[in-house]
């Protein structure tokens, strides 16, 4: 009886390292088709395969669009005002790194709200760069409320064809999490959007999107959240607890 015993918290806590590891970041795939596709990001009866949900609709767990459906001019940036549109849920905040801008009346895309189509604005930092040069551009902190696995959607290349990033980054920078990866960004002159899935993550995780420099002023146009499923980190029928009641059983 007590060898058993020992031989189920032995295993029990071989376990639990699957349990103690920080979260995992990774690229799913970018949406740069033709024009008239992904710009309808709300549009459900466009097909949308990197969709986290299935429902066709990007940012169906909350979005933030900056100096949205606005008159061209740049402000600070806000998270909350100057037309920036926000309803990221509760377990998810952003906030810019550096003394970043925004500026309103680029490319037109879906309108959330319904109906025609209306400009999209951009944040982008207050600095002209050379190529190849990368910037911390936004901090992304999680609550302690956070569901299982996010899918983090960027909007960029719909600032009219200037100030395109080179790439894009997501890296966690606070947390036990070191995953860091990276999307290259074509020079076109169309909205596009760059996928990255969250797994494991915890309250109080800090992830970093980081731009590189084209050779100009490197923008993004907004962010997008919506869930997607996690497989069991325990094989099926196979948990904690049912190890515990096992044990209790014999």
């Amino acid at each position: 009886m007590r060898f058993r015993t020992l031989v189920q918290s032995f295993f029990v806590a071989a376990l639990l390292p699957a349990f103690a590891h920080g979260a995992t970041v990774t690229t799913v795939g970018s949406d740069t088709g033709a024009s008239g596709t992904k710009d309808a990001w709300r549009t459900s009866s466009v097909v949308k395969p990197l969709d986290g949900d299935s429902d066709n609709i990007y940012g169906s767990a909350g979005y933030l669009l900056f100096r949205f459906n606005s008159a061209s001019g740049s402000v600070a940036i806000s998270t909350t005002g100057s037309a920036t549109v926000n309803t990221l849920p509760s377990y998810l905040t952003a906030g810019a790194v550096g003394a970043d801008l925004m500026y309103g009346a680029k490319s037109a895309i879906d309108n959330p709200a319904g109906g025609a189509d209306v400009a999209s604005g951009i944040a982008f930092r207050n600095t002209t760069a050379s190529s190849g040069v990368e910037f911390a551009f936004m901090k992304i902190t999680l609550a302690a409320n956070l569901p299982s696995g996010i899918r983090l959607g960027v909007l960029t290349n719909n600032s009219g064809g200037t100030d395109i990033p080179l790439s894009i980054r997501l890296a966690q920078t606070t947390g036990t999490g070191t995953d860091s990866v990276m999307y290259s960004v074509p020079n076109e002159n169309q909205p596009d959007w760059y996928f990255f899935d969250i797994t494991g993550g915890v309250g109080g995780d800090v992830f970093t999107l980081f731009t590189t420099s084209r050779g100009g002023k490197p923008t993004i146009g907004g962010l997008t959240v919506d869930l997607i499923p996690t497989p069991a980190a325990l094989p099926a029928g196979l948990t904690l607890l049912g190890l515990t009641s096992m044990r209790r059983r014999r």
